[in-house]
């Protein structure tokens, strides 16, 4: 027998993201939006909500505004947002060119900035811009990635 565990939220569940700060700590994204955040030390479980759609992704990330969290959806694409008490709270909404809607399936926060896997390709949000105190809506960056050995004569 396998050593398992298991969980049951009572939703339909869409992702599962690692929090790079605490390793006991994960969150478990709904298809309703709802967010779980599961302590593994203490076995707690706190219910984050939020006014989004199914949830892909949630990164937290330590801002010069405090901590806040990157939230991947469907639909409302890549979100910046803050806690408040049992809820996470919108604070930058970063839009395609080219799409009002995508879905934001993967976002991963480097040095450089917040890359995040889309609907659309892979797109970026500028380093400096992530620590703006008022961002509101701010257009994400395409990123081009060239292929190993591509370009090489």
């Amino acid at each position: 027998p396998l050593n398992v565990s298991e969980m049951f939220f009572g939703k339909k569940l869409s992702s599962v993201s690692a929090d790079s700060y605490d390793a006991d700590r994960y969150f478990v994204g709904t298809e309703d939006g709802v967010i779980y955040v599961v302590n593994t030390a203490t076995n707690d479980v706190d219910t984050l909500l939020t006014s989004f759609d199914r949830i892909y992704k949630v990164v937290p990330d330590m801002t010069a505004q405090g901590l806040r969290y990157w939230v991947g959806t469907r639909n409302m694409g890549l979100l910046l947002c803050s806690r408040s008490v049992d809820s996470l709270v919108a604070v930058a909404r970063y839009v395609l060119p080219a799409a009002e809607r995508y879905s934001a399936y993967d976002v991963s926060v480097c040095r450089t900035g917040v890359y995040v896997a889309t609907s659309h390709g892979m797109l970026k949000v500028a380093a400096e811009s992530k620590d703006k105190p008022e961002v509101g809506t701010e257009t994400l960056g395409e990123v081009f990635v060239r292929r190993v050995g591509e370009g090489r004569a």
